[in-house]
């Protein structure tokens, strides 16, 4: 098959669930015998730019430097570029800029989207913007009956909100162990000693809570949010001055590379997870893959995906401190839990099984299925 995989800002990953999984997959099926293309965002690799990448050909087109029209006027140029390539199926990761795809749909190409999350439920996005998300989620359901969904619970949704039916294919991670744990004390930070968060900083994930909640304790503890905004944001500004003056609780920002990020992972005593709108996140995944300890926030889409093997909590106040106090006071007794997690990772959320059904179900596809 020849497979072009759109809509994430391209690989080696440098940042984003989309990109790992244009990564893992890519090159999994390239290693396949498949012929296999990443686009990718030029203003994300800056110098020489490889134009293969462990069998997968990379192509590099540039975006506009906009919040609101930089992920749009991207696509756009990809999906041109794809129409004279001949790509027995175009993947586009995500529906928020299904408009690009129109193009493709009326030159009779298969096309198959991930849809992603629930994209128009972000407070960050003003009126208009959310009634363009919300229009380009319709709009895929109408350019392609080829929709996959990473969570069960979102196939519902589709299927309530559009009549449409769709195929899980889920998200996956490597089982993550230590290799460098100087990489984390470079960070300031002790072995073990203390609570990882990792995540946009952006209100649907519950940042704010976790700040707040963090400092109604006085475990011997440090909070370490990894993570930054897309572009300049209120609401970091609010958090960073809700947790001035607490010394335990740092902001590392965007980590510099994946090592630096598994090894956080790794040497965390626990995890806090506040996300909440839609899908399987990658960051909750790759947490159960390092065998953490997870403090989940309690939506349906988190239990569908950690099932047992995390501690929920709600934005209910106290709720969150009784977690972390429970974590902080049972290190030994909950060490079964982060082992719980890594199993269910290993069963359910392995890149090689992932690709095995991605591949299947291109082939469906093309066969008219």
């Amino acid at each position: 098959m020849k497979i072009a995989i759109l809509g994430s800002r391209g690989i080696p990953a440098i940042i984003g669930g989309f990109e790992t999984l244009a990564e893992q997959v890519g090159t999994r099926l390239a290693a396949r015998g498949h012929d296999v293309t990443v686009y990718c965002e030029r203003n994300l690799y800056p110098g020489r730019r490889p134009e293969n990448f462990q069998g997968v050909r990379l192509v590099h087109l540039p975006a506009l430097p906009s919040k609101s029209l930089e992920a749009l006027s991207y696509d756009f140029l990809c999906t041109c570029h794809a129409l004279s390539e001949g790509y027995d199926v175009l993947y586009m990761l995500a529906d928020n800029t299904a408009l690009a795809l129109v193009l493709p749909r009326l030159c009779g190409k298969r096309i198959v989207v991930n849809t992603d999350g629930i994209e128009w439920q972000r407070s960050k996005w003003p009126w208009y913007g959310k009634l363009f998300l919300r229009f380009n989620e319709w709009l895929a359901t109408r350019l392609t009956p080829h929709l996959v969904v990473d969570a069960k619970e979102m196939g519902a949704y589709y299927k309530r909100r559009y009549g449409r039916q769709t195929t899980y294919i889920t998200n996956g991670t490597e089982l993550i162990h230590s290799r460098d744990p100087g990489l984390v004390e470079r960070l300031g930070l002790k072995l073990g000693g203390y609570l990882a968060v990792v995540c946009r900083l952006e209100p649907e994930n519950n940042v704010e809570t976790i700040i707040g909640e963090f400092r109604k304790t006085d475990v011997d503890l440090k909070l370490a949010i990894a993570g930054g905004a897309n572009y300049r944001s209120r609401y970091v500004r609010r958090l960073t001055e809700l947790a001035r003056g607490d010394g335990r609780i740092v902001f590392l920002g965007v980590l510099p590379d994946r090592a630096t990020l598994r090894e956080l992972r790794a040497q965390a005593l626990a995890y806090i997870h506040g996300h909440q709108v839609g899908g399987t996140n990658p960051s909750l995944v790759e947490a159960m893959g390092a065998g953490n300890i997870i403090l989940a926030h309690g939506n349906p889409f988190n239990r569908e995906v950690a099932g047992e093997a995390a501690l929920y909590w709600t934005t209910e106040p106290g709720d969150l401190r009784d977690r972390i106090l429970q974590v902080a006071g049972g290190r030994e007794s909950l060490k079964t839990l982060g082992e719980k997690a890594r199993r269910r990772a290993a069963e359910f959320y392995d890149w090689d099984a992932i690709a095995s059904l991605t591949e299947r179900y291109f082939e469906a596809v093309i066969r008219g299925r």
